[in-house]
Order: C-alpha cells, then sequence, then structure tokens
C-alpha cells in the first residue's frame, strides 16, 4: 500500500485520525461530565447556603424573642417565676423582694421550701390538672414564708408549658403580693365580730346599768 511523505500508510493516517477524534469525544465528555458536577454542587452549596441563612434569621429571631421574654421577666414589678416540674425555681427581683431573699439565695430552693406548710398539699393539688394534661393554667391563693419567718400571702397564677410531645418542662407562674389586703380583710372581719357583740350584749349592758 503506497506510503505517505510521513512514512504511514492512508490507513494508518485514517486509523489515527479515528483514535484522536475518539479520545476528544471522550475528553469533552469528560469536561461535560465535571461541568454537571460542579453545577450540581453549586446548586447544593447554594440551597445548604440558603438554610444556614434562613436558620440563622430563625435563630436571630428567637434570640431577640427570648431578650424580650427575659427582660420583661427581669424587670416586672410582679414576682415571676419560672419552676420545674421538680420544683427547682428561677425568680425575678420582685419575687425575691417579696420575700426578702437575693437572687443567688433562692438558686438551690424550690418551690416547697418557700411556700408556708399549711399550703404546700394545696399547691400540689393545684398544680396536678396542669401536670396531667387536664389545664394549661390555674390561679389560686396561697401563703409563702418570708426570710424574717412572716407569711405573705399571694395572689398565684400559673401556665405550663409542654414540649412537642406534651411532657410537662416547666410552669411559668406570676406572684401578686395579697399581704395588706388579707390583713385588712381580717381587721375588718374582727371589727365586725367586736360591733355585733357589743351590740348582741347593749340591752343587756343597758338594763344592767339602770338596774
Amino acid at each position: 500500500m503506497p506510503k505517505t511523505a510521513t512514512g504511514r500508510t492512508q490507513a494508518e493516517l485514517i486509523a489515527e485520525n479515528a483514535d484522536l477524534r475518539a479520545r476528544l469525544a471522550e475528553s469533552a465528555a469528560a469536561e461535560e461530565s465535571v461541568r454537571a458536577s460542579l453545577a450540581t454542587a453549586n446548586q447544593a452549596q447554594l440551597a445548604l447556603l440558603a438554610a444556614l441563612e434562613e436558620q440563622i434569621r430563625s435563630e436571630t429571631a428567637l434570640r431577640a424573642n427570648a431578650e424580650k421574654f427575659q427582660y420583661v421577666f427581669d424587670n416586672s414589678v410582679v414576682g415571676q417565676s419560672i419552676t420545674l416540674p421538680s420544683g427547682e425555681i428561677n425568680v425575678n427581683k420582685a419575687f425575691c423582694e417579696m420575700l426578702g431573699y437575693s437572687r443567688a439565695e433562692l438558686l438551690s430552693r424550690k418551690w416547697q421550701d418557700l411556700t408556708h406548710t399549711d399550703d404546700i398539699e394545696l399547691t400540689n393539688r393545684a398544680l396536678a390538672p396542669l401536670l396531667a394534661g387536664n389545664q394549661d393554667s390555674i390561679r389560686f391563693t396561697k401563703r409563702y414564708i418570708h426570710k424574717d419567718g412572716s407569711t405573705i400571702w399571694a395572689e398565684v397564677g400559673t401556665a405550663i408549658r409542654r414540649d412537642a410531645g406534651g411532657k410537662p418542662q416547666y410552669f411559668v407562674t406570676s406572684v401578686n403580693d395579697i399581704t395588706r389586703r388579707r390583713r385588712a380583710e381580717e381587721n375588718l372581719r374582727q371589727s365586725e365580730a367586736l360591733l355585733r357583740l357589743v351590740t348582741d350584749n347593749l340591752p343587756a349592758y343597758v338594763a344592767y346599768v339602770n338596774a
């Protein structure tokens, strides 16, 4: 078979050309595959970035809400308590002032430690429907013990927070000191009782004086 100027036959040149074309096609296919992989990776990275940005926005919103709640909790003029089902408490300044303690002194206390002995069972009965899932909140009156040993009467409003499965996580409680009102009511009852006693016995007293 005649050879070309390069010393190779026409058939060899055709075969070589075909091989080069095949390699070029393989290279192009490989490059396309790489481009497709990069595009997929870029899309995945963009999706991940978008998810991270959304998470950051959500976390920022949650942090802002948590900071607002903490500010309201700390600065409320009414006593506030976050109480675990096991009894541990986290209280605000107003609660501490109501009972005469510092916040540090109450860090290791439970609500039972601050409640009048006669009202511990009353409190347990009030909280039982919340722990059982039958109610979400309740209001009742109870007595606390001040650091100096005196009795503090309070109106208590508490709501329970549960997790997604319904398990109790903690109670959020507001405590309003009504000691002055209770004392005034008691003084009024005593005054009225004394007045009734005097009134009921006045005829006998008048008869005795006139005798």
